[in-house]
């Protein structure tokens, strides 16, 4: 090979490290243990919050051990950060999940993941994970919590 062929393969070689190093920064998703919760509150609190927000429930399966809940990907304008960052549409989606931990009562897990067009060259969907984000996923998380949790202190005083 010569010098001016290895050194373009250098450089395609540094541009996919570079470019495999933006994609794992951009693809990371949001998780929170929100708490324990009965199956009763489970089903009754998750829909409802999550519908407040204007999350509409997409899919819901429900063995004896896990509840899931995954919400339809909801359109909404970007957040102050986003736009900063050249986003032009998004879509977010949240994933709701509750394992049996031990008698009656569930540990419940949230997960989010925001999809944004306007930062890759192609147009692709990418995820996208900003400040402002993880603002608005946390409100969600906490009002999911307080929810959960109020009804599990109820049943045990």
């Amino acid at each position: 090979m010569s010098i001016s062929g290895a050194g373009r393969l250098c450089s395609v070689l540094t541009a996919a490290v570079l470019l495999a190093g933006c994609g794992a920064s951009l693809g990371r998703q949001l998780r929170d243990d929100i708490g324990r919760a009965t199956l009763r509150d489970i089903q009754l609190h998750v829909p409802e919050v999550l519908a407040d927000h204007g999350y509409s429930i997409n899919q819901r399966r429900q063995t004896t051990g896990r509840i899931y809940y995954e919400t339809r990907w909801l359109y909404r304008a970007p957040f102050e950060d986003e736009v900063e960052r050249g986003v032009q549409e998004v879509r977010t989606r949240f994933f709701v999940q509750g394992r049996r931990g031990g008698s009656d009562f569930f540990d419940v897990e949230i997960r989010v993941e925001n999809a944004v067009r306007g930062i890759l060259p192609s147009g692709d969907w990418s995820p996208l994970v900003t400040p402002d984000f993880e603002d608005h996923m946390r409100s969600v998380s906490d009002e999911l919590m307080m929810n959960i949790n109020a009804g599990v202190r109820i049943r045990g005083a």
